[in-house]
């Protein structure tokens, strides 16, 4: 299983206790949730966090993963394709991923040369369909304006356009774009 990347989830950390020191208490803990989800391994403790962060992200973190579970039932055509949930890992279509805590998820299904999909979805304690037609060789809408740019190694106002729409579509609550670049002696990822 691949390990979440921990730019996002430091990020998501620093916006928390923001949030806090700006007494927006109902941010802060949407805020922890997120990171909960996206990291559910990571705990906080002092001198890293102040103690009252780390208080809340513990107390939040039990509650969490106290809620019902439900299953994901994931398919696709063609099948095959690699999945993950919340940036995890989890197999090839088709699949049913079972003890899916119960909320808001981010399921993406991948099959080299041939496409990518994603959908933002709500787990309740039932059994939850989802089904990706994976468009074989092109990609079209926003997502066309995204590779083009992508594979051409810029990243201009059709590209951000494009990110945004596809953030809107998929009802994600941030977009996030990553780099790598090359360097004469090492390869980085930024």
């Amino acid at each position: 299983m691949p390990t979440i990347s921990r730019p996002c989830p430091d990020a998501l950390v620093q916006i928390a206790l923001a949030k806090i020191k700006l007494g927006n208490d109902e941010a802060a803990a949407r805020t922890l949730d997120s990171l909960i989800r996206l990291d559910p391994a990571r705990t906080l403790s002092a001198p890293a966090v102040p103690k009252e962060m780390a208080s809340r992200h513990s107390k939040q973190r039990t509650a969490y993963f106290a809620k019902p579970r439900g299953s994901i039932r994931i398919e696709s055509v063609p099948a095959g394709a690699r999945v993950t949930i919340d940036g995890r890992d989890v197999g090839e279509t088709p699949l049913i991923a079972k003890s899916v805590l119960s909320g808001d998820h981010f399921v993406r299904v991948m099959k080299e040369n041939v496409g990518a999909a994603w959908e933002k979805i709500t787990v309740a304690t039932d059994q939850e369909n989802v089904s990706f037609t994976l468009d074989e060789g092109h990609a079209s809408g926003p997502l066309a304006a995204v590779v083009k740019g992508l594979s051409q190694n810029t990243v201009d106002e059709s590209v951000i356009s494009g990110a945004e729409k596809l953030g809107e579509a998929s009802k994600a609550d941030y977009v996030v774009f990553g780099a790598m670049r090359k360097n004469a002696s090492t390869e980085t990822s930024t």
